[in-house]
């Protein structure tokens, strides 16, 4: 990870020092996510059926630095993801449900590629790497007194437990109220790749508004090895052995102050000194240009 680090920084001082234009926006964003689990377990489990959720992502921080063609941005923020699930009974009917919240820290990384670039819009390519560190966890499981179908390797277990009772068409289970997995059967950290678009709207001379969209998908299983290996085992009674990947939409909204620098503008102040002339950057001359009434 601290190769990747410096690796964009060195990029950004290199381009700095090639490129000659660019504009740095520094701004605050919040948004949503939308969570989606690709787990190998509960997909199949009879027991459960996906509930899409929207959950809020509060304010984050937000850099850019955009040169002609290509940009790069830093966007630290607080996200939740983890996908909601409905409890269903052994006929089909929602009887309860499991929500599992995972708060992380994350870091995105993001290469923009511009497809159109306009002095006061431009709309680009985003490609990211997310460092994300795992700060909070929690998920939750309720369900009425109903009948489930339960794996078959765990019917050796619930004859030995109370209130449960096993039928030829499922088990009767009792009214359920219960913490599934806490934080310490998660790892602490985090590695996701995402692609999407954004828009930045210059709607004035030095704020900005930026719309961003993307999709992100977790390269690691969120699971700890030991939270694995009780699965494995048929140790916990409402989890399946599957694979596990987490991904995640994400939509937001960012307000950021800009910019303009042009090379140029170095080389003629460095000339300008001694001078009784006043030094002005393009980007201020160009906009009284523009600004001068034709008679």
């Amino acid at each position: 990870m601290l190769r990747l680090l410096l690796g964009v920084l060195l990029l950004f001082t290199g381009l700095r020092g090639n490129g000659q234009q660019y504009s740095v926006a520094l701004g605050l964003y919040g948004g949503i996510t939308v969570p989606y689990t690709l787990d190998g377990g509960m997909d199949t489990d009879s027991r459960y059926k996906s509930n899409y959720t929207v959950k809020a992502q509060p304010i984050g921080l937000i850099f850019s630095m955009d040169y002609e063609n290509i940009g790069f941005q830093l966007s630290p923020g607080i996200f939740t993801i983890g996908q909601n699930y409905y409890v269903v009974n052994s006929s089909g009917g929602q009887d309860g449900e499991r929500k599992l919240d995972l708060h992380y820290a994350m870091l995105p990384i993001a290469l923009k590629v511009h497809l159109i670039d306009m002095s006061f819009f431009r709309v680009s390519a985003l490609a990211s790497a997310t460092p994300a560190f795992l700060y909070g966890a929690s998920d939750h499981l309720h369900h009425n007194y109903t009948k489930l179908r339960f794996p078959s390797e765990l019917y050796p277990a619930l004859e030995n437990l109370p209130g449960y009772s096993i039928e030829y068409d499922g088990v009767v289970s009792p009214e359920t109220n219960t913490i599934a997995s806490q934080k310490k059967d998660y790892k602490n950290l985090q590695l996701f790749a995402g692609l999407g678009l954004c828009s930045d709207w210059n709607v004035t001379e030095r704020w900005r508004i930026t719309f961003d969209f993307r999709v992100n998908y977790g390269l690691l299983d969120s699971r700890s090895p030991g939270y694995l290996n009780e699965i494995n085992k048929y140790e916990r009674f409402y989890d399946t052995p599957g694979k596990r990947q987490e991904m995640f939409a994400h939509l937001s909204i960012g307000v950021s102050r800009f910019l303009d620098f042009d090379k140029g503008d170095r080389d003629r102040e460095k000339n300008l000194k001694g001078s009784k002339r006043k030094f002005q950057p393009r980007s201020q001359i160009k906009m009284k240009r523009k600004r001068t009434p034709i008679h």
